[in-house]
């Protein structure tokens, strides 16, 4: 048996599967992510141990919705502050003895889509309670992922604080958590103006990435774009018509559970991706 967890920013995920590859999962549960590391942990184990009771856990695999160091420490995030310095791939390790893969959620989920896919390069952008992205390349038949923070990004001069501490970043416009603090309700509540809004800084950050990337292929993941899929046609017309050139922006193929089944592909041996950290 083979567990995959994605911790994010609102809730956590658990998985089991057979085998690597897999196309489904053999069991699926869900509960609130804790900002505390330690209660979150606990509760994650509290879950793996009930699984390994009744199978042999072969390999774990770890997404997560903040960025680590070239170390395997998490990073400083302000999604889960709580879990800031922590050794999340030791202490995993050394309580369950088997091989252990810790991943960025957005690279995750970059994996799965590369995988289900036969296009050799694209952006992959995650819209959740943050806005994550990388760009994917394919290359005598090896994955290349290059991690950076697209959410962070300045847009706005001197613009809405950011929960990084700069003002202006893409995510304090269109973040999960952003979103509900601007407007005072939450996304579901929002009327057409405000996604009107909402897209308007959504297109200006897509083509912001697009101006530094070679490809036009665009693909779009996360809560936020499968929650309100009637919005999508407005972004790709806002995104087309802000950057002047043809765009393709496409929703993602591989659905809200592709960090889950991207990083059960890295846990395969014999797995041929590479996972890489640029400057914004």
């Amino acid at each position: 048996m083979y567990i995959t967890i994605d911790i994010g920013g609102t809730n956590t995920r658990i998985a089991t599967f057979n085998d690597i590859p897999s196309k489904s999962e053999t069991s699926f549960q869900t509960f609130k992510t804790s900002e505390k590391y330690s209660e979150g942990i606990y509760n994650i184990d509290s879950v793996i141990e009930k699984l390994i009771a009744e199978d042999t856990l072969q390999g774990l695999g770890l997404s997560v919705a903040i960025p680590f160091d070239a170390h395997y420490h998490t990073v400083f995030d302000a999604n889960l502050p709580g879990w800031n310095a922590q050794r999340l791939l030791r202490d995993m390790k050394e309580k369950y003895n088997v091989t252990v893969r810790v991943v960025n959620d957005t690279s995750a989920g970059a994996v799965a889509e590369a995988l289900s896919r036969d296009d050799k390069e694209f952006i992959y952008l995650s819209w959740g309670t943050g806005f994550g992205g990388v760009t994917v390349k394919k290359n005598d038949e090896v994955w290349y992922i290059y991690e950076y923070e697209p959410g962070h990004k300045v847009l706005v001069d001197n613009g809405r604080p950011c929960v990084c501490g700069k003002k202006g970043c893409l995510e304090a416009y269109i973040g999960g958590e952003a979103i509900e603090k601007n407007y005072g309700k939450g996304a579901q509540q929002l009327n057409d103006d405000e996604w009107d809004e909402i897209l308007e800084y959504a297109a200006m950050g897509i083509n912001s990435i697009l101006m530094s990337s070679k490809t036009n292929l665009v693909i779009l993941n996360g809560h936020v774009p499968i929650a309100h899929p009637n919005f999508f046609g407005r972004l790709v017309e806002k995104v087309s018509r802000r950057s002047g050139k043809l765009i393709s922006l496409q929703k993602a193929k591989a659905g809200e559970k592709a960090p889950l089944h991207g990083v059960l592909a890295l846990l395969e041996k014999s797995s041929r991706i590479n996972i890489r950290k640029i400057e914004n």
